[in-house]
Formats: C-alpha cells, sequence, structure tokens
C-alpha cells in the first residue's frame, strides 16, 4: 500500500499503525501486552485498540535523535576543559 502519511486515518488499527511507523504488528502487539513504555500510546474502543495519528507523530518526535549531539556526547566534544 502506497499511501501519503496525510492520508492515514485519524485513528488507525494496529496494521495501519505499523505500516505509518514502519514497525511490524508484532512488536506494537508485544509492546502493548507487556505494557513496554518505548511502544507508542493507544486507546481501546471496547476491545478495538486503535492508535491516534496525532499520538503516533507526538512518539516519533520524542525519539529524534541529533547526531551530533550523539556524538559529542561520545568524544566529549564541545566540553569546556
Amino acid at each position: 500500500m502506497d499511501i501519503t502519511r496525510a492520508s492515514y486515518p485519524r485513528a488507525m488499527t494496529e496494521t495501519e499503525a505499523a505500516e505509518y511507523l514502519g514497525m511490524s504488528r508484532m512488536w506494537l502487539r508485544i509492546g502493548r501486552s507487556s505494557g513496554n513504555p518505548e511502544t507508542p500510546p493507544y486507546v481501546k474502543f471496547g476491545r478495538a485498540v486503535r492508535y491516534l495519528r496525532a499520538d503516533l507523530d507526538r512518539w516519533i518526535a520524542e525519539r529524534h535523535v541529533d547526531p551530533r549531539q550523539v556524538y559529542d556526547q561520545a568524544t566529549g566534544a564541545g566540553d569546556a576543559r
């Protein structure tokens, strides 16, 4: 399925959310059932699990890594000595 991010529904199924994130359905399912805080938030409507597009976008943004900061932390670059 080749669709743009904007065309995803506001509330996504597990399959849609996994595709949106580029992760597997099993990863979402295991994270959800184990209570893993590193997996995205979800909502329940009765037994139906849905992932809100806004929550997924926020979850992605919170995990943004700037490689320059990682390099500086690893090498001590930028430290005042």
